[in-house]
This record gives C-alpha cells, structure tokens and sequence, in this order.
C-alpha cells in the first residue's frame, strides 16, 4: 500500500490508532450468504427500518470486541435485569421470528423459527488498520452440529490475522466441506494467524495488539453501545473513571505482616506463662525419669535373680560334697562286710542241709514241701472267699456252706448273665430319656428366669434378647435406653378390646418388635449396626418428631381404633405409622373377612391390601407369655413366673426318676459283678474247711516222721536256726546294698546338680552380670536369712527378693504414673492455652522432648530477645506499612484531582450546548465528603505514627501494640459491616463526590448534574454522551497527543431522542477526540449525522428474514450521502485500501489543525 508513506504521521509521531476498515459476515442472522461491509475510517451509517437488521451488523462487531456483549442493546436500554434473547446460537441459526403453536391438550407454546436448521456455521471479520500500515482481522468462526439450539452446543473459536483477510466463497466451501474442520480452515489462512477458543485469552491477545490499556476501556465502549442514561455521575466516574487505589494492597500486607508481630507481642507476653507451666512439667519429668531409671536397676535385678540363686544353690553343693563322698565310702565298706556275712551264713545252711539229707531228710523235705502247699491253698480259698463273700454281700445273698447250694447259686448267677444285656439296654433308654428331658426342662427355665429377670429390671413385653441388644447399644451410643423404644412399648390393646388382643399381637408383632429411632441419633446407629454382629434379626425405623395431629377417627371396627397410644414425644409418630401400616377392620364373619380389603379375625387370621394372607399358629393365640405389647408387663411377668415354678417342678420330678434308674444301673452293676466272681469259681476254690482240714493232716504228718528220728530232729533244729542267721544276713545285706546305692545315688545327684548348675550359670552369663547388681540383691534379703545360706532357707530368701523387687516396682510405678500424669497435665494446660503452638504436639508423656525442647529454647533465646524482636517488628513492619498507608491517602486523592483536571481540559475544547449567548462547557467538579468514619480512621492513623517510636517505653509500645491491633483487626475481618467499613476507609474513591457543572463563556454556572435523573430523553442523552466522550478520551488517549489508541466507538440509535443540535453537538465531541463513529440510525437523523461520517451502507429486510445491505455513496466535499448513487461493487482491495488510508490522512489533517 504505497499510499501508506504519505500519511501525515506528524500527528502520530511514532505511535498507532487503529480504525475499523471492513466488516465481513457468512449466515450472521438474517443476513445469509456473504456480505462484505467497507467501512470508511473517518465514521460509517447503518441506516434502515425497525428490525432490518442494523442492530445484527452492530452486534456483529461487539462478539468481535466485547466481553458478554449484550446484543440488540439498543432495545433493552433501560430495563434493567433483562437479557436481550438474542444470542450467538440465534445468530448461527437465523431466528428471524416466532409463533405460537398449540399442543392437542390445548396448552400453547412459542416456537422460535431458523433460517438455518441442519448443521450450519457463521463466521464474522473485522479488520483494523492503522497510519503507519499495520492492518489486522478479527474472526470468529462459530458451527453447531445437528438442530441442536442449546448455546453451549456452539463451537467457536476467535482468531487474529495479521493482513486484511478475504472470506473467499473457496475458503467457506473448504470449510464446510471439512464437517467444519478448524485446522484444515487454519491451513487455508495467514500461516502466523493466532486462534483462541476462550474470549478471555482471545481480548488480551487483542487488547495488547490495539494498545488497549484496561478492560475498563472495553467497558466503557460496552456502555456506550446504547447508552442513553449515564445513572449516578460518582458511580460512574468511579467505575469507569479511577483506578481501584493500591491502599487495599496495602492494607492487605497490613494484615498479612500483622500476624508477625502479633506473634511477637504473645510471645513476649506469653513467655513467662509458658515457662511457669513447663518448669512444672520438666520437674515432674524428671521425678518420672528418676523412676524409670530405678525401674530399669530392678528389672536388672529381676533379670540377675535367675543367676544370683544359682551363685547359693552352688555354694550351697559344694558345701554338701564332702559329706556325701565321706558317707558313700562309709556305705560301701559296710556293704562289704554284710556281703561277708551272707555268705558265710548261706555257707553253714548248705552244710547242715546236706547232714540233714543224710539222715533221712528227702521224707521230711517232701512232707514240708506238701505242708507248704496246702497252707498257700489255704491262703488263696480265704482270699477268694472273702471277695466272694463281699460281693454277695452287697447283692443281700451269703456263701453256701455246701457244694450243692454253690452249684445252685452258680447256675442263678449265670442266668442273670445272660439276661443283663436287655435289662441294660432298657434301662440306659428310659435314662436317655429323663437326662434329655431334664436338660430341655432346664434351658426353658434359664430362659423363663432370663425374662423374668429382664422384665423386673426393665417393665418392658419386648423378649429380653432383644432388650439385651438395645442395651448394647445405649451402652455403646452413650445413649438413654428410653431414646431407643420399641414401637410395642408405646401402644397397648383398650381394656375393654381385650378380645382382640391375641389377633392384634399376630398383625402388629413386627411392628411391635420395631426399634424407633430419631433422626438425631439415627447415624451413628446406622454405623453401629454396620459395624457389629448383634446376633438377632433387629428392624429399626427412623422416626422425625414432629407435632402431626394424630391419624382421623376411622371408626371403631378399625385396627387402629382399638389400642392407645403412649404419651410422650413419640405419640404422634406412633400412631401415624400405626394407622398407615394397619388399615385393618376387626371383623368377626369370614363374610365380613371377605369382603374387607385389610382386615383382622378374632381368630389371628389377618388379610393385607386383599393380597396377603397371614396367621401364625406357632403358638396359642391366647399365650400371654408371646405378646410383646403394653406399657406395663406385670400381667406377663405373673405368667412367666408361673411357668417357671410349674417348669422347676416337672425339672425336679425327671431328675429324681433319673437319681432312680442310675440307683437301679449301680445295683445291677453290684449284682453282675458278683455273679462273675460266682461263675467263674469253682466249690473247691471257695471251700476254706477242706482247705483247713487238709492242712491240718499235712502238718501232722511232718510231725510223726520227725518225733521217730532223734538226730534229724536235732538236725532239723540247727538248721531252723541256721537259715533264721541267713535270712537275718540276707536282710542286712539288703538294707547295706540299698543304702550304697542311695549314698551312691546322692553323690551322684549332688554332683549332677553342680554341673547343671555350672552350665545354667554359664547360660545365664552370671559372671557377666555386674557385682553391683548382686550386692544389690543381697541387700534385699530379709533379716531372718542368715549366711552361709542353708538349703531350707534358699526358695524362701528368693521369693522374699522377689517380692521386695514387686513391691518396689508397684511403688514405684505409682509414683511414675503420678509424676507422669502431673507431666501431661503440665503439657495438657499448656496446650490448651497455647495451641498455636502444641497444636502438632500430643499431650501423651512420650511428648516430652518436643515440651522440653522448647522450654530449653526460650531459655536459651530469653524473654529479652522475644522483646527486641517485638520492638524490630513494631518498629519496621508496621510503622513502614502504616507510613505506607498513609502516604497512598494521600496519593490516591491528588491521582483523582489530576485525572479530573485531564478530563476536564478535554472537556473545554468542546462545546456542551450552543446558547445564543455562546457556547456552554461542561466540567467535573470535586467535592470532599466529610465521612465521620473516615475523620476516625484518619485519627486513628495519626495517633499511631505520631512521636518517636525507637523510644517507646514497653508499656507505652504495648499501648500502641493494642491501637494497631485493633485497627488491623477491624481491617482484617471477613464480617460484612467491617468489611463495608474497610471500603469505605481505604477506597479514597468514596471520600470524594462529583458532579458536572455547566458553564457559559463568563464562566457562570448554566446548569449542575448529579444524574439524568429527572432530565428530559435528550438531556441525559447529552450528559451520557458528553461523560463517555471524556472517559473514552481519558482511557483510550495517549499521554503525547491525547488521541485515542482505539478509535471505533459503536452507537445503536444513541441519538434517537436528540434534536439535531445536540446529535451535531455531541458527534462533533467524539470526532474531535479523535474517534471513528460507526452509527445504527433511523433515516430522520441521518441528515444531521453526515457531516460526521465517511459513508454508509442501507439495511434492507425482506419478508422479514432476508436481509441486506446497500452501500451508499458519500460526497467528502460536501459531506453527505448520494442517495442516487451506490458504490461500485468491483473495486479492488488496493483501491480500496488506498481509499482509506486518503481518507485517514484528511482526518488526522484537520484533527491536526483543530489542536
């Protein structure tokens, strides 16, 4: 573009401000197809009827340009609250009307119609260019699949191109082609173009491009879109006008830092405190630890006492050896004299026995022999006899005294032999029968007495298994057993329906056994029951107290009529629930029954919702002991009473049948035993008078041959005495044998005993142990020991050691345990005091060192240090952010001074109304408001900064401690009044109120504004204007030249209720600030608006949904449109860049010679 070097970029001097150049739109609305919009940079006309479609091409350029752009804005001025229902959706779409359609119910709805309702897409451009060449597009590309309308099924994405892009009919086709593919789309445009999918990021990429400095700039030209009512001029300013000053920043830091310094303060404070309690704590520790060591000598001790017995038992064996070798050498000499002895006496029998033989003895030796047999017979027949004898005895029967009566009894006893095995088996079956009989009797008597003990301790019907569980639970929860009632507790059948009591028990027996529960305790219930095995089927129901009536009368048929319900909080749930889940009639005809839908028989018979039939014949209908209802249970503990007694007495009645079959078994058992004995001997074995007498004739046999041989008699005499000598030595080699072999024996345990000794102490590692831990032992034994310990006293001393050990380690645990606890009451108190500091330290004694070192440490750094600390912080921190604070006041104040003055001056070049006199000016003029919380806080910062501060006294720097506590307190707090009182303190916005004035050329006051309020349409429509004017200036200028950065400003019908004056007025104001006016406007204000404009371009509408747009020919010469005449539609992008960069360089040319 060569026209670009012969701009007059003296106005510029080195900087940029770009104008809209063009405007290009695909499926935008109405306006199908393609449109592309030339826009002249000195300002451009958008001229048409109601709803042609000016507003849509307006829109257009704010989804390129503003944030949550409010479409059709013009036509919701003023109404506030209300969103325009126009949208990027019914953009892409091309809602063009809407209809009300009726639904065959008749209901209507309003049906929103889309020139474009497949899948679709829309695309926007908006280039920019400015003096020195530069030239961008803004695009959005926006498609929606399907016939969706939702606006989030929009896709869009927002890009930036540098260069003035065509949307060719190629690059559209391509485009859908792809199914809307955004990358192939990127392919086809300027390879360095930038695409955001947010606004956010797309407006700051933009925004940094054009030199707009603040979003409140974007603001601002959102507002002037439609503005037609500047509202309050102080919020306005405010808003749009002054920066948010940085003493919130500030005082945020104030805040933040504050924390510093107060912690200095409590710990300054706080020190000695803490010092207090943890002194105490490090003196109970210390007792605790002195127990500890001492615990730790006696387990010592205990661990050594193993070792210090053997070091007795030892001494003790070593003591015994002598003795015991010096008596085994003793026991075996005379073991071998006793040896010498036997044998000569068993030498001197042998001699005389043979003697003896010789003279005849083989006879007497045979008849001795007989002798000898007979009387061993005789021995054997009294034994067996007596056995005999007894075991009859105890069958009430007695020995025979002759063969024939044995053999009789004998065959008795064999036929009770054969015939026990029946006689058993019945027996054993009817003691079967009595012992199971006993056993079951005796588990219904457990649990008649588990009952009647449950229901004397609580006067509850429920089965106490179930009554158990719910103290389980109430034990558990911490709960009153009276907060988890069972829903039987609380109703009970009318007296006077007693009949029906058996039948409503049946119907309401699962809902009686139903535990209620509130709402309250009903979580931490639900997570006891998940977590526990109760045991039994529990139903528990959660109950809301609330104040219900109760259900209406039904009627007395009804179910629910025929029992009361408990006073008490849970009355009205009760019986609610209870007429809900038992709509029963009580009937008494199976007619009746029948024909009832719910329904209830005397008999237990129970019909449910016509569906469910039910009755239990588990047991009796009138067995009280079964019923679980009633607010009293003295009627069923009666029963259960009675029925345990009859039970004991059936119990007592099976135990003494049972006492007789085992009496019966036992007498059996006597009498089988005995005829064992009986059958298995013979008459000769149990004959002891035959056995006698034949004794008797041996021994008078032997007597006969001796008294005939005189010399074997004296032979017979010597040898009874001989062998009297050898059993007497045969005894007393016995009793020396013996006796060696215990001497023997004792030496040889004694030294065993050494041994093991030795080896158990080498186990033991007794000579490792310490000395000291020994003689500590010693020192333990009880005065009754005496030394050498003998072994009698030695289990005796170790039990006393032991329990002097116990004892000192009971004692001492206790006082442990008491020096402990004072220590973790100690660390509890100073936890709970200071628990910004313990609040990660356990408060167990295993927390100690973490107590400890901390005390250590505010000994070791000391109080004086927490002081300095203190007064540095005090000193810096707070009186810099203080100083700070201040100086931002007043900083704050001069800044809205100095941007007013700025705006002002804008304001004097351009004229406000044209008086006959001359014309008017406007101004913003400043008035301080006197706030009394304001003056406060302003005191309050001076009564902290004021004085020396490095030569405060402590009680004077704690006083000032105490003032900017309190000041930041207040400043730091998250409650809604503080927070009203921050802003207002800290905003210097609020300390200051505007109002424009204007003023004639002798500078007398014509008029002051507030607000539009109570102005005509054209009034406020003159102070918006005028006020935007200058903001724009204000936030779009630059500092060199004043003119603004951005120069587009859009306007939907702004001057729809101005005369012509005021529009000419108040376009002559935006055009000398420098700005590009691009106008919606009806055809009657054209005229006034040409002077102001480079071109424009006519709306048209047909069938109220295809839109178009005519450009129309301007005369620069004369300033006005040529209706006759439409721009050629041929021209070439260079022509028309040249066309533009003419007409911007004619417009900084007299923006130049204006000043």
């Amino acid at each position: 573009m060569n026209e670009t070097n012969e701009i007059n970029a003296s106005v510029f001097e080195g900087h940029t401000q770009f104008r809209i150049a063009r405007l290009q739109l695909f499926n935008w609305g109405t306006f199908s197809g393609s449109h592309d919009i030339e826009v002249s940079p000195r300002g451009y006309l958008f001229v048409g009827a109601s709803g042609s479609g000016k507003s849509t091409l307006l829109d257009a350029m704010v989804t390129l340009l503003l944030p949550q752009p409010e479409y059709n804005a013009a036509a919701h001025e003023g109404e506030r609250g209300r969103r325009s229902d126009r949208s990027v959706m019914s953009y892409v779409r091309g809602a063009w009307s809407s209809a009300t359609e009726y639904e065959p119910s008749g209901r209507s709805r309003s049906v929103v119609r889309y020139l474009r309702e497949g899948s679709t897409f829309s695309v926007v451009a908006l280039t920019l260019f400015d003096a020195v060449g530069a030239q961008y597009t803004l695009m959005l590309v926006a498609y929606v699949k399907g016939r969706s309308t939702d606006e989030n099924s929009v896709i869009r994405q927002f890009m930036i191109a540098p260069g003035d892009v065509t949307l060719s009919p190629a690059l559209l086709k391509e485009f859908a082609r792809t199914d809307f593919d955004f990358k192939a789309l990127k392919r086809r445009l300027p390879a360095d173009l930038k695409s955001f999918t947010t606004f956010t990021a797309y407006s700051a990429a933009f925004s940094a491009l054009f030199g707009i400095r603040d979003k409140a700039a974007l603001k601002l030209l959102a507002k002037a879109q439609s503005a037609k009512n500047l509202g309050d001029l102080n919020t306005f300013l405010r808003t749009f006008m002054l920066d948010e000053p940085k003493t919130f920043e500030t005082a945020d830091r104030l805040v933040d830092e504050f924390g510093e310094l107060s912690d200095a303060h409590r710990a300054v404070v706080e020190a000695r405190k803490q010092h207090e309690i943890l002194e105490k704590a490090r003196s109970a520790l210390l007792r605790a630890q002195q127990e500890e060591r001492d615990a730790r000598l006696r387990d010592e001790e205990a661990r050594a006492t193993p070792a210090w017995k053997l070091r007795f038992e030892r001494d003790i064996v070593e003591r015994e050896l002598p003795r015991l070798k010096r008596e085994a050498a003793e026991s075996e000499a005379a073991l071998a004299n006793a040896e010498s002895a036997a044998e000569d006496a068993k030498n001197e029998v042998r001699r005389l026995e043979q003697l003896h033989y010789r003279a005849g003895g083989e006879a007497v030796a045979n008849l001795t022999q007989t002798l000898e047999h007979r009387r061993d017979a005789v021995k054997r027949v009294e034994k067996l006899r007596l056995r005999v004898e007894k075991s009859l005895a105890q069958c009430g029967e007695k020995v025979p005294d002759e063969e024939r009566a044995w053999v009789t009894l004998s065959e008795e006893m064999k036929a009770l032999l054969r015939a026990r095995e029946s006689a058993e088996v019945d027996r054993m079956k009817r003691r079967d029968e009595a012992v199971a009989a006993e056993a079951a009797l005796e588990r219904e008597l457990s649990a008649l007495t588990r009952e009647i003990a449950a229901m004397r301790s609580r006067p509850t019907n429920i089965p106490s298994n179930l009554a158990t569980v719910r103290r389980r639970m109430a034990d558990a929860l911490t709960l009153d057993e009276k907060r988890l009632p069972f829903a039987g507790e609380l109703f009970e059948v009318k007296p006077e329906e007693a009949l029906w009591q058996g039948a409503i028990e049946r119907a309401a027996r699962d809902f009686a056994l139903t535990m209620l529960v509130s709402a309250e305790d009903f979580p931490a219930l639900e997570a006891y029951v998940a977590e526990h095995d109760s045991g039994e089927c529990l139903r528990i129901l959660r109950v809301e107290h609330t104040d219900h009536e109760e259900p209406a009368f039904r009627g007395e048929a009804f179910l629910s009529e025929k029992v009361n319900f408990a006073t008490g909080p849970w009355r009205s749930a009760v019986a609610l629930e209870f007429a809900a889940r038992f709509p029963h009639r009580c009937v008494d005809t199976l007619e009746a029954f029948e024909r009832a839908d719910s329904a209830v028989m005397p008999s237990g018979l129970v019909k449910t919702r016509g569906r469910l039939l039910t009755k239990d014949d588990s047991t009796a209908l009138d067995d009280r002991r079964s019923w679980v209802t009633g607010f009293s249970n003295a009627s069923k503990l009666a029963l259960y009473v009675e029925e345990a007694e009859r039970t004991e007495l059936r119990k007592n009645e099976i135990a003494r049948t049972r006492e007789a079959l085992d009496a019966e078994g036992r007498r059996s058992r006597e009498r089988l035993a005995a005829a064992e004995i009986v059958t298995n001997a013979s008459w000769e074995e149990v004959d002891l008078l035959g056995a006698c007498r034949r004794e008797a004739e041996a021994d008078e046999a032997l007597k006969a041959v001796l008294e005939s041989n005189s010399e074997l008699k004296s032979i017979e005499s010597q040898l009874v005495t001989a062998r009297a000598r050898e059993e007497t030595a045969g005894r007393l080699l016995i009793d020396r044998t013996v006796e060696a072999k215990e001497k023997k024996a004792r030496l040889a345990a004694n030294e065993s005993r050494l041994t093991a000794i030795l080896r158990e102490a080498e186990k033991l590692g007794a000579d490792a142990i310490d000395p000291a831990v020994y003689l500590r032992l010693d020192a333990r034994l009880p005065a009754s020991v005496k030394l050498p310990m003998a072994e009698r006293d030695l289990e005796r001393a170790v039990d006393a050691v032991k329990a002097s050990i116990a004892d000192a380690n009971r004692l001492g645990a206790a006082e442990a345990a008491r020096a402990q606890s004072e220590t973790c009451a100690q660390f509890a108190l100073f936890r709970s005091r200071y628990p910004a500091r313990a609040s990660a330290w356990d408060t167990a004694y295993e927390a100690a060192p973490e107590y400890m070192a901390y005390l250590e440490g505010l000994e070791r750094d000391g109080l004086p240090k927490f002081e300095r600390r203190f007064r540095e912080l005090l000193e810096t921190q707070s009186l810099q952010n203080f100083i700070e604070l201040a100086s931002q006041l007043t900083a704050s104040r001069r800044s809205i001074f100095d941007r007013m003055a700025q705006v002002n001056a804008s304001l004097s070049t351009v004229a406000f109304s044209r008086l006959e006199t001359g014309d008017t000016h406007l101004r913003i003029e400043i008035n301080d408001r006197r706030i009394a919380e304001v003056e406060d806080f302003r005191r309050a910062l001076r009564s902290i900064l004021e004085g020396a501060w490095e030569s405060l006294a402590p009680e004077e720097a704690d006083a000032r401690f105490e003032r900017i506590g309190s000041l930041v307190e207040r400043m730091g707090s998250a409650d809604p009044e503080a927070q009203r009182w921050r802003s207002l303190v800290l905003d210097v916005r609020n300390h200051v109120e505007f109002s424009a004035v204007e003023y004639d050329d002798e500078n007398r006051v014509v008029e002051t504004y507030l607000s539009g309020a109570g102005k005509s349409g054209g009034q406020r429509q003159k102070l918006t204007t005028t006020c935007l004017a200058a903001a724009l200036r204000y936030q779009l200028g630059r500092s060199a030249t004043g003119l603004p950065v951005f120069a587009p400003v859009l306007l939907d019908e702004a001057f729809d209720k101005a005369d012509s004056e005021f529009t000419d007025i108040s376009m002559n104001i935006f055009n000398r600030f420098g700005f590009q006016m691009i106008v919606a406007t009806p055809e009657k204000a054209v005229y006034t608006l040409e002077p102001y404009i480079g071109g424009a371009s006519l709306v048209t509408i047909a069938d109220r949904r295809r839109s178009g747009v005519i450009a129309i020919a301007y005369d620069p010469v004369k300033k006005e449109l040529d209706w006759e005449d439409a721009v050629p539609e041929n021209d070439s992008p260079a022509r028309r860049s040249a066309r533009r960069m003419a007409e911007l360089n004619a417009i900084l040319n007299e923006i130049e010679a204006e000043g």
